[in-house]
C-alpha cells in the first residue's frame, strides 16, 4: 500500500505543514515560513516580506495557514504552485486539505510550509482529532501519520478519534524509517482519575493503529484505555503489532452499532483493569458490534479477580491467540445469540476458569479446535450456567497430575450440549509448551506433552477431487512448534526486538 505521509516527531511543531513533496521523512523546523501575509480565504497566501518562496518550496509540500501568533492547529492543504520571484504567491489546494481556512486579511496571516508534528502532547490530542479523508496527494494515496518514537507522547485528556464517514486513515511508529517497525508510545501518566486515552465514536471510519503501545490512564476510577462508541454506521478499527497495559480499565473497549468489526492482530494486553472492576479485562468486547478478530494475540498477567482477558459480549474469534495468568476468566463469555470461535489457542494458569462466565441469553455457540485448556483455576470450558448453549471442542489438549484444570475439564450447560471429541491428555505435571511461565508458548518436543501437540490437530482435511491430492494442512494443537529448520511460529515473548514489548 501507498500513503500520504505525515509525520509527527520530538521537536516538531503542530503549526508546521507536516508533510513534504518526497514522501519522506521531514526535518523539525518548516521549510519555509511567512507572516504578515495576504490570504485570499481559501486558496492563496502571497508574502510581503520580500522573501522567495519557490527557492525553498515545492509543489506537493504541505502547508499550515493561520492567523499570526495562531498556536491551535486549525488548517493545512497541500501546495499546487508556487510563483517565482520575490513575494511569489503560494497556491494551496482546495481538495487537499483539513480544517477550516482562515477568514481572508491583507495582512495578519501566517503560512508554514512543511516540517514536522510535534503530535499528542498534554490537552492537545493533534492530529487523532482532525484527519479527513482530503488528506491525500493528486494520486488518493491513503493518509498515514508516521509517529517517531525518539519521545513518548505524553497526553493528560482524551482524544476524540476522527470517525467521518469514508475515512481511512493509518497511524503508525517507526523508530529512523517510515514503517521500519518501530513502536510509538502513547502515555496517559499514572495521576489524577482515570479518562480514555483514545475515544471514537458516531460514523462509518476506518482507522488502522501499527506499532503503537497505549500505557497508563489515571492513578483511580475504571476507564478504559481505548474505546469505540458508535451509533449509525458502525466504526471499524484494526490495530496491529499494538500493546495496551497498565490501564485502569479494558485495554480496548467496544459498544457498537450493527455491522461494526475490529481486528487485533499480533497484539499485547497486560496489566488492564486495575480497578478490577466487572466484566472488564484486557479487551471487553460488547454491544451490537458484528464480530472482533483477535489474530496471534497474547492476554497475560491482568490482575484482579473480576479480571477477564476478554469480556465478550458479542461475537468473537480468536486465532493463534494466548490466555495466560488472568486474575479471572481466560475469555468471559456474557453473550446473547452469538458466537465465540477458537482455533489453536492455549489457556493457561488463569485464576478461574479458561472460558467461563454469566452465559447470558440463549442461542449461543462456543466452538474451540485445537486449543490447549492447562492448569486453570476453575474449568478449562465451563458452560454450566448457560439455558440453552451449545458448545463443542475438538482435537483440544488438557493436563492432569498438578497441571490439571483445579474443577475438571469441562462443565456442560444446564440445558444444552457441550461435545469434547477427540481430545488430548497430556502427561502427569507436563505441560506440552517449552516454558510458559516467562511466555514461552512454543510446542516442546517432550513426549506425551508437546510431542502429542505436534500434528495431532483437528484440520488434516484430504479433498476428495481426483485431480487433488493430499491434505490441506496439518494443523498442531495450540501454538505452532519451532523446526530445526525454521523460525518461531508460535508467540513467544522472549524473543521479541530489544525493547519492545508487544508481539511481532
Amino acid at each position: 500500500m501507498s500513503f500520504t505521509n505525515f509525520c509527527c516527531r520530538s521537536g516538531g511543531n503542530n503549526m508546521n505543514g507536516g508533510g513534504q513533496s518526497d514522501n519522506g521523512e521531514p526535518g523539525t523546523s518548516a521549510k519555509y515560513t511567512s507572516t504578515n501575509g495576504n490570504w485570499n480565504g481559501t486558496s492563496i497566501f502571497t508574502p510581503t516580506d520580500s522573501s522567495t518562496p519557490a527557492s525553498s518550496i515545492s509543489v506537493g509540500d504541505w502547508a499550515c495557514a493561520c492567523v499570526d501568533g495562531a498556536t491551535t492547529p486549525s488548517y493545512y492543504a497541500r501546495v499546487t504552485a508556487v510563483a517565482a520571484g520575490v513575494n511569489g504567491a503560494i497556491t494551496l489546494s482546495t481538495t487537499r486539505f483539513m480544517g477550516t481556512a482562515p477568514t481572508s486579511s491583507a495582512s495578519a496571516r501566517t503560512i508554514r510550509v512543511g516540517g514536522a508534528w510535534l503530535g499528542p502532547n498534554a490537552a492537545v490530542g493533534f492530529p487523532f482529532g482532525m484527519m479527513s479523508a482530503a488528506l491525500m496527494d493528486g494520486t488518493n494515496l491513503t493518509p498515514r501519520v508516521n509517529f517517531k518514537n525518539d519521545q513518548t507522547y505524553a497526553v493528560t485528556t482524551t482524544t476524540l478519534l476522527v470517525t467521518a464517514s469514508n475515512l481511512y486513515v493509518r497511524y503508525e511508529g517507526y523508530t529512523t524509517t517510515f514503517g521500519d517497525g518501530g513502536q510509538a508510545n502513547l502515555d496517559g501518566g499514572t495521576t489524577g482519575a482515570s479518562y480514555i486515552l483514545i475515544n471514537a465514536s458516531n460514523a462509518g471510519a476506518e482507522n488502522e493503529f501499527i506499532n503503537f503501545t497505549f500505557s497508563n490512564n489515571g492513578a483511580t476510577g475504571s476507564a478504559d484505555g481505548v474505546s469505540a462508541t458508535t451509533g449509525g454506521n458502525a466504526i471499524r478499527l484494526r490495530f496491529e503489532h499494538c500493546v495496551f497495559h497498565d490501564l485502569r480499565g479494558s485495554g480496548f473497549s467496544s459498544v457498537s452499532g450493527t455491522g461494526g468489526f475490529h481486528l487485533f492482530c499480533e497484539c499485547e494486553f497486560y496489566n488492564c483493569n486495575q480497578s478490577n472492576s466487572a466484566t472488564k479485562g484486557g479487551a471487553d468486547i460488547g454491544g451490537l458490534v458484528s464480530v472482533t478478530w483477535f489474530k496471534r494475540t497474547i492476554f497475560h498477567d491482568n490482575s484482579g479477580s473480576n479480571t477477564a482477558g476478554i469480556n465478550a459480549v458479542c461475537a468473537v474469534s480468536c486465532e493463534g491467540c494466548i490466555f495466560d495468568t488472568n486474575g479471572g476468566i481466560g475469555i468471559r463469555v456474557n453473550t446473547n445469540g452469538g458466537g465465540v470461535y477458537l482455533s489453536q489457542c492455549d489457556f493457561y494458569a488463569n485464576a478461574s476458569d479458561g472460558i467461563g462466565g454469566p452465559l447470558a441469553g440463549g442461542g449461543t455457540r462456543v466452538f474451540a479446535e485445537n486449543c490447549n485448556f492447562v492448569d486453570n483455576g476453575g474449568y478449562g470450558v465451563n458452560l454450566a450456567a448457560g439455558a440453552t448453549w451449545q458448545g463443542c471442542l475438538r482435537n483440544c489438549g488438557f493436563g492432569s497430575g498438578t497441571m490439571a484444570n483445579a474443577s475438571g475439564n469441562t462443565n456442560a450447560p444446564t440445558s444444552g450440549t457441550l461435545e469434547n471429541i477427540s481430545p488430548i491428555t497430556y502427561g502427569a505435571n507436563l505441560t506440552p509448551w517449552v516454558d510458559p511461565a516467562n511466555g514461552d508458548f512454543r510446542l516442546n518436543s517432550t513426549a506425551t506433552a508437546g510431542a502429542s501437540a505436534r500434528g495431532a490437530g483437528r484440520g488434516s482435511y484430504t479433498q476428495t477431487a481426483t485431480s487433488y491430492a493430499g491434505t490441506v494442512s496439518y494443523p498442531d494443537v495450540g501454538q505452532q512448534h519451532q523446526d530445526a529448520g525454521g523460525g518461531t511460529g508460535g508467540v513467544n515473548r522472549s524473543l521479541l526486538p530489544s525493547g519492545v514489548s508487544a508481539l511481532g
